[in-house]
């Protein structure tokens, strides 16, 4: 009942209601007292998203249509607007001048002759002017690789976390929720924590790092999955399932969660990314698992039988 009302509210924030489309509203608020109340919590959310400009409303969430009713659905049943978080809803990203949905890959051609890559469900904004090359990441994971500027502006990207400037390079930024992660395939770059601009770090080629506002990790060796994701592939290497979860997901909409019995099982192989149901089908044939459906887009892999 709360999701048939969290349709109904996410169809009014897509446009005007038809008459015919208002009546059966009306029909179905009047079907019971469950309804009705079901309904006051809509009316009270609609009146917590009037806040939000009409400019970033929810017409303009086009593909992640699925995501926006999972979001608002959650929000009604706890009841609070505070459910509506970015996670769910990244407004900041809609505006962005590139971005992608999820599973959706993209590759950009910037104006410097510089090649941006994006990431399943990323967002970045590019920022150039006299003095720099500013690219500022929303969300999501971007690869860059940068080209020679005949005015020798900087190449920098701007996250949460710091900036990081590029040395001549080809390097790969993933904004996380407490961490940004900086991986560098060709020459260097430096990163400047936000909160300890003076304390910046040089990350060579073949290294990796996460940082946060006030400071980076001791380089490390770069991940096999850094780079795997430009072709589309995912790779195992007795990687527990419930990290492997938790990098397919990145890829499909929905929530996929892991049996504690089952979370440290080791999975290996190449995976092709462009299809992650058919993956989750592959593990169930081939491993002792299966995934309990509890909707298309809510699942438990458990320990078969």
């Amino acid at each position: 009942m709360l999701r048939e009302a969290a349709e109904w509210l996410l169809r009014m924030q897509e446009g005007p209601l038809s008459p015919e489309e208002q009546q059966a509203l009306d029909s179905w608020r009047a079907r019971s007292a469950l309804h009705a109340a079901a309904w006051q919590r809509a009316e009270k959310l609609q009146r917590a998203l009037s806040g939000i400009p009409p400019k970033l409303g929810m017409h303009v969430l086009g593909d992640d249509r699925r995501v926006a009713l999972k979001a608002l659905s959650l929000a009604l049943a706890s009841g609070s607007v505070a459910t509506l978080s970015w996670q769910f809803l990244p407004w900041d990203g809609w505006l962005a001048d590139h971005r992608t949905a999820v599973g959706e890959r993209r590759t950009v051609a910037l104006a410097d002759g510089s090649t941006l890559h994006l990431n399943t469900d990323s967002a970045v904004d590019v920022r150039f002017d006299t003095r720099e090359r500013r690219l500022l990441l929303q969300r999501g994971e971007i690869h860059v690789e940068t080209a020679p500027d005949s005015s020798h502006r900087p190449l920098v990207v701007d996250v949460e976390h710091g900036r990081m400037r590029a040395l001549g390079t080809r390097f790969t930024v993933r904004r996380d929720t407490q961490t940004t992660y900086l991986g560098v395939s060709e020459g260097a770059v430096e990163v400047r924590p936000a909160d300890a601009p003076g304390h910046a770090l040089i990350i060579e080629s073949g290294s990796e790092t996460f940082f946060g506002h006030d400071r980076a990790s001791p380089p490390r060796p770069l991940d096999d999955n850094a780079l795997a994701w430009l072709e589309g592939t995912l790779y195992a290497d007795h990687m527990p399932l419930r990290q492997f979860i938790d990098l397919l997901s990145r890829y499909r909409s929905g929530v996929l969660r892991c049996d504690p019995a089952v979370a440290d099982m080791a999975i290996s192989g190449a995976f092709q990314l462009d299809d992650p149901d058919r993956i989750l089908d592959s593990l169930q044939r081939t491993r002792p698992l299966r995934i309990v459906w509890r909707t298309r887009y809510w699942g438990l892999i458990q320990a078969a039988g």
